[in-house]
C-alpha cells in the first residue's frame, strides 16, 4: 500500500540544527527551510562517516520468487515514511520503485516536501528514508549526523543554466539578475560556481534574486523577471518549447566535475537495522533503472499521466537526453559513487558552505545493490 501526503509547509522541532542545502528534488530548494544552519558550517574534527557494511545475505524468502520479485520477499506488515520532492519528467524511476515496493507488501507513506529538506525530516525523526542531492549528506556529516546512501533514482546531474538569448555567454550576465531558490539551495551553489568560472562574483557583479524552486524559477524566466537561472533540464526543455527568447546557456555537466544527483539516503542506522527493506530498496532501484532504459514509450506515458504540466515533446527530449548521459545506470557499481561525493566535497568548500572537507568514507554503501544484483535483480 502506498499513501501520498503533500506537505506545503513542514514545521519541525529539530534535535539537531540542519542545514538548508537541499536540492529541488528534496523540496528544500523550493523555499528556505524552517530551521536553517549558518551558511558556513565547520566540520567537527571528530566527525567520521559510518563504516560500510558487508554485503548482506538475502533474507529468508517468504514469498515465491518470480521475475518481478527475484528475492522472494514479502514485506507485508512493514512500513516506512519516505520524503520526496515535487515530481517532474525524471521521476519515472521513483514512481516505478515505490510501485514495486508496494507490490511486495511494503506500506509506504510518501510525503512530498516543498519547504523543508529531507535531511531535516530525517534528523527530526519524521521520516525513515529520503530523496535528496548528495550535498545534504555532506552537510549532515558536518553536523555530526551519520547519513548513508544506498541508491539513486537520478545518478547524473540534471541542472542547466537557462538565460535570455541576448546573453550569449556566462560573461554576459554581468550586471544581470540570476534567480535562485535561496542562500542554501543546491541550484544556488551551481549558479555561484557558474558565474565564478568566468571571473564574476555573485552578489557583486551579478545580482542574486530569491525566487523559489525550479518551477518558480522557470516561471520567472518566462516572465522576464530574471536574466538567468539554474533549473532542471526538464524545466529547461519546457521553457524552450514555450518561448523563443530563452536558451540553455550552459550545461553543468560540461563545466563542473560530476557531483551526482538525487540519492536515497537515511540516518541513524536505518538501513542496517532493516536489511529486508534495504535489500528490497536496492532491488527495486536496479529493476527501475533497467525498465527506464528499455521502455521508452511506457516511461513517457507514465510521466504524462502522473506529472501535471508535462507535455509530450519536451518529455521525449528529456528521456532521450537522460538515456544518453546514463541517468539510470544498469550496472550496480555506477548507480551511486563515492567519487561524486568527493567532487561535491570540494565544491562545497569552494563556495563556503563547508569550512573544510568532511570524511565521506562509508557514506555510500553499495553492498545492498551488489547483493540485489547477485540474486537476480
Amino acid at each position: 500500500m502506498k499513501r501520498l501526503t503533500r506537505v506545503l509547509a513542514v514545521v519541525l522541532t529539530l534535535t539537531m540544527v540542519a542545514a538548508a542545502c537541499g536540492s529541488d528534488d528534496d523540496g528544500g530548494d523550493a523555499a528556505p527551510a524552517t530551521t536553517a544552519a549558518p551558511a558556513t558550517t565547520a566540520a567537527p574534527a571528530t566527525t567520521a562517516a559510518p563504516a560500510t557494511t558487508a554485503a548482506p545475505a538475502p533474507a529468508e524468502k517468504s514469498a515465491e520468487t518470480s521475475a518481478t520479485n527475484p528475492l522472494g520477499l514479502d514485506l507485508s506488515g512493514k512500513s516506512v515514511t519516505v520524503t520526496t520532492g515535487l515530481s517532474d519528467s525524471l521521476s519515472g524511476v521513483e514512481f516505478y520503485m515505490l510501485d514495486r515496493l508496494a507490490e511486495w507488501g511494503l506500506s509506504i507513506d510518501q510525503v512530498v516536501l516543498t519547504q523543508t529538506t529531507g535531511l531535516e525530516t530525517l534528523l527530526a525523526g519524521a521520516a525513515d528514508i529520503s530523496t535528496g542531492a548528495a550535498d545534504e549528506s555532506l552537510m549532515g556529516l558536518a553536523q555530526g549526523a551519520d547519513p548513508v546512501i544506498i541508491g539513486s533514482m537520478e545518478s547524473k546531474i540534471n541542472y542547466v543554466l537557462v538565460a535570455k538569448k541576448e546573453h550569449k555567454t556566462i560573461e554576459d550576465l554581468r550586471d544581470g539578475v540570476v534567480g535562485i531558490s535561496g542562500p542554501g539551495g543546491f541550484n544556488t551553489l551551481l549558479s555561484n560556481m557558474a558565474v565564478r568560472s568566468v571571473g564574476l562574483e555573485p552578489g557583486v557583479d551579478v545580482e542574486l534574486q530569491q525566487i523559489g524552486g525550479s518551477p518558480e524559477r522557470a516561471a520567472a524566466l518566462l516572465a522576464g523577471q530574471v536574466d538567468a537561472a539554474s533549473v532542471f533540464l526538464s524545466d529547461a526543455l519546457e521553457l524552450e518549447a514555450a518561448s523563443d527568447d530563452l536558451h540553455v546557456l550552459a550545461r553543468y555537466a560540461d563545466i563542473i566535475p560530476e557531483p551526482g544527483s538525487s540519492t536515497w539516503f537515511s540516518v541513524g542506522g536505518f538501513w542496517a537495522a532493516n536489511p529486508d527493506i534495504s535489500l528490497a530498496w536496492a532491488c527495486a532501484n536496479l529493476q527501475a533503472n533497467l525498465w527506464a532504459n528499455e521502455n521508452r514509450s511506457d516511461y513517457i506515458d507514465m510521466i504524462l499521466d502522473r506529472v501535471e504540466g508535462t507535455t509530450r515533446g519536451p518529455t521525449e527530449q528529456m528521456y532521450d537526453q537522460a538515456v544518453m548521459v546514463d541517468m539510470w545506470p544498469v550496472n550496480w557499481r555506477d548507480v551511486v559513487k563515492t567519487e561524486y561525493l568527493e567532487n561535491l566535497n570540494g565544491m562545497l568548500v569552494s563556495t563556503g558552505d563547508l569550512e573544510a572537507e568532511v570524511d565521506v568514507t562509508g557514506v555510500v554503501d553499495s553492498s545492498y545493490l551488489e547483493a540485489a544484483h547477485a540474486h537476480g535483480c
